[in-house]
């Protein structure tokens, strides 16, 4: 009896700390997603395209023109510094399109380039002002 009730108490520690460490590899995992940064056009669809180029460090992350209701994006690494600079009829802007001070621990960074300026958002609502066009 007492030989059976060390076996049921092996297995019982064994089970805790095997669910344990599962809990602890899926947390892990999930923790290392690493977010997506969006950007989207909302300029009037009746003027060009918007030039958008995208850096971090010395790598070029996008580089092309977006109409209105066109997107890109792109998956950041948490650590890293992305920075955005658009063109668009005599106007420039630029951006801190990932700061990993700012956004890491979001799942997505969203942007909208709207006629006055560039807003930042993480859930698709709340969209706040992070920037402004500057005339060429």
């Amino acid at each position: 009896m007492a030989a059976a009730a060390e076996v049921t108490t092996t297995t019982l520690s064994l089970v805790l700390f095997l669910s344990l460490l599962s809990a602890s590899i899926i947390s892990k995992t999930e923790a290392q997603v690493e977010p997506v940064v969006h950007v989207t056009s909302e300029l009037p669809g009746n003027t060009n395209a918007m030039h958008i180029h995208c850096i971090s460090k010395d790598l070029v992350v996008i580089d092309q023109a977006l109409s209105a209701g066109q997107n890109c994006s792109w998956t950041a690494k948490e650590k890293t510094l992305y920075s955005c600079a658009a063109a668009w009829t005599g106007k420039i802007g630029s951006w801190s399109a990932f700061e990993p001070s700012r956004d890491v621990g979001h799942g997505q960074v969203l942007w909208l380039v709207k006629v006055d300026g560039f807003y930042l958002s993480w859930d698709g609502g709340g969209w706040v002002k992070k920037a402004i066009w500057n005339t060429e």
